[in-house]
């Protein structure tokens, strides 16, 4: 449901846990760790922990890795459908963040809009696409996933 100009030229999308990456990016700034796997995290919600970088773009490959909630079904702090509807919202805002990313050093930068040197442009720029299309893309798509009452 995102613009093919948005997704053109990403090689994979992942599914991982990050626990090496954030390890070799994060360990100097953060030191929580979830119980489960030990990877850097916060606790987001009592019992489910996100690391503590939700994704990634590499330009190089054009492959986007999103990184896994971890929690024990059997102790969500609400019902299992709400709360993995909530978690499902958040990986796929970082989805299209990172798809942002992608969006961004294919199609944006390499035209010469702006100097690719800035991080803060690289992230203004992922965090306005998120929102937007969080609400035109992704909102829509959970809404179509969620049963008529």
């Amino acid at each position: 449901m995102l613009p093919p100009a948005a997704t053109e030229g990403i090689t994979s999308i992942k599914l991982i846990l990050g626990k090496e990456y954030i390890e070799k990016w994060y360990s100097n700034e953060h030191e929580d760790r979830d119980p489960f796997t030990g990877r850097l995290s916060y606790e987001m919600l009592p019992g489910v922990y996100e690391g503590v970088c939700f994704g990634t773009y590499s330009p190089g490959s054009g492959q986007v890795a999103l990184h896994a909630h971890v929690y024990d079904p059997a102790k969500l702090p609400l019902e299992r459908n709400i709360c993995e509807l909530y978690l499902r919202l958040r990986a796929l805002k970082t989805f299209v963040h990172e798809v942002a990313h992608h969006h961004d050093e294919i199609h944006r930068v390499r035209r010469g809009r702006w100097l690719a040197d800035r991080k803060e442009n690289f992230e203004w720029y992922a965090e306005k696409m998120e929102h937007e299309w969080t609400r035109e893309v992704v909102i829509p798509y959970l809404e179509k996933l969620i049963p008529p009452t």
